[in-house]
C-alpha cells in the first residue's frame, strides 16, 4: 500500500483590505486538487501581506513544518502567490527541497516550470 502524499496548502492575499472570500477561493481549489489526487491535507498556511519578502509568518511556519517533517509538499495556486521576484521564489523552493519537499502551483505547474524559472532568474528577465 502507497502511503498518501502529506500536502500543506499554502494561501496569500496581499493585505489586510481583501476579504477572506480570495483566501477561501483558493483553498477550495487547492483542497479539490489535493483530495483528487488522493493527498492527505495537513495544514493550510495563510498569509495576508505583500508578496515581495520572504519574511512572512506563513514562510515560516512551512519551514517549521519541514524541520520537523510533517509534509512531502507545499501546494499553492500560482506562483505570485509564493511571491513576487522570481528569485525569491526560487530561494524559497530550494530552501524547501533541501528537505526534501516538493513546491507545486496549479497554474503554472511547478515543480516542471522550476527550470525555466530559475533560468529565467538568472537571465534577470
Amino acid at each position: 500500500m502507497t502511503e498518501k502524499k502529506r500536502v500543506v496548502l499554502y494561501c496569500r492575499v496581499a493585505g489586510p483590505d481583501h476579504d477572506g472570500a480570495a483566501i477561501e477561493m483558493q483553498i477550495v481549489g487547492l483542497r479539490r486538487y489535493a483530495e483528487e489526487q488522493g493527498a492527505e491535507i495537513v495544514d493550510i498556511v495563510e498569509d495576508n501581506c505583500a508578496g515581495t519578502s520572504l519574511a512572512r509568518p506563513g514562510f515560516e511556519k512551512l519551514f517549521d513544518l519541514a524541520a520537523q517533517d510533517a509534509m512531502d509538499e507545499v501546494l499553492a495556486r500560482s506562483v505570485s502567490r509564493l511571491g513576487r521576484h522570481l528569485t525569491d521564489v526560487v530561494a524559497l523552493v530550494e530552501r524547501l527541497q533541501a528537505y526534501r519537499i516538493t513546491v507545486r502551483t496549479l497554474k503554472e505547474g511547478l515543480p516542471d516550470s522550476l527550470d525555466v524559472i530559475k533560468a529565467a532568474c538568472e537571465y534577470d528577465l
